[in-house]
């Protein structure tokens, strides 16, 4: 690695994603002003990631998903004002993610699953009001979906599965204009979800809430709702009754993707 990089002073990319590397970041890299895009992702690196790499100013996209670092994330990372793009799934730093994320206004993409504990959502990502792209799976995390969750206007993508999120999906996250994948399976999610004239998913393409202990499904007006919806996953839940879509509207789906349903009457009509 070291030879690799050792005369490159003035790069702006350095992407060795899946590549085997097998070493050490070295120190050197700090000095790589110019980078604007860094990428170790499902490397077999290892060792103490090295802190300089937190001070590079130009930095716009960092990428240590799943390598064999050590160390600690520290609270500077909050400095990177232009940083769009941040993956650090996989990792178990020995501290937990810093608070100081929340200063990263900028951030589009934001993956933190398969890491430290979290408990909870992080209070922080309510001021990334930019982000389109949020993962938060198979983090611990307990308690409630937080409504504020609605004020991130842009995600079109959000991944909570593998948690043990509880109670009621909060009617506010179907208020989100952009959202077009939304991931809540495998926790512990109950009572109703309801789509109707309020709601506002236009652009739902996937909705995955198997595994959970939803107890009832209202979609009043399914063409109005959610009109992109191509895969919808509501298997091993609580549900009972009559699917609340309309038979053409099933067939619709089921040519587009998936439709998983158990303990479930289907539609009487044909």
């Amino acid at each position: 690695m070291r030879s690799l990089v050792q005369n490159l002073t003035a790069i702006k990319q350095l992407h060795l994603n899946w590549v085997e590397m097998y070493s050490t970041v070295p120190d050197i890299l700090v000095n790589a002003s110019s980078l604007t895009s860094l990428q170790f992702g499902y490397c077999e690196l290892n060792g103490e990631f090295p802190l300089g790499i937190f001070h590079l100013p130009n930095l716009e996209k960092l990428n240590v998903a799943w390598t064999n670092f050590s160390g600690m994330l520290p609270t500077s990372i909050g400095n990177f004002h232009s940083l769009n793009l941040l993956d650090i799934s996989g990792c178990h730093f020995y501290t937990l993610v810093p608070s100081s994320l929340g200063n990263l206004t900028q951030l589009n993409y934001l993956d933190i699953k398969f890491n430290q504990p979290l408990q909870f959502v992080p209070s922080f990502v309510a001021y990334l009001t930019q982000l389109s792209f949020l993962f938060l799976d198979n983090n611990e995390i307990t308690g409630q979906i937080p409504s504020w969750l609605v004020n991130l206007a842009q995600l079109t993508t959000l991944y909570l599965p593998g948690n043990n999120l509880q109670r009621a999906i909060p009617r506010s996250l179907f208020q989100l204009r952009n959202l077009e994948i939304l991931d809540l399976s495998s926790n512990s999610l109950s009572g109703q979800v309801e789509f109707d004239q309020f709601s506002q998913p236009k652009k739902l393409m996937e909705l995955q809430l198997s595994y959970n202990k939803l107890s009832l499904l209202i979609i009043t007006n399914l063409s109005a709702t959610v009109p992109q919806l191509e895969l919808l996953d509501i298997q091993t839940n609580m549900l009972q009754g009559s699917l609340p879509i309309p038979p053409q509207s099933i067939r619709n789906i089921w040519s587009a993707a998936i439709i998983t349903v158990e303990k479930f009457r289907p539609c009487s009509a044909t």
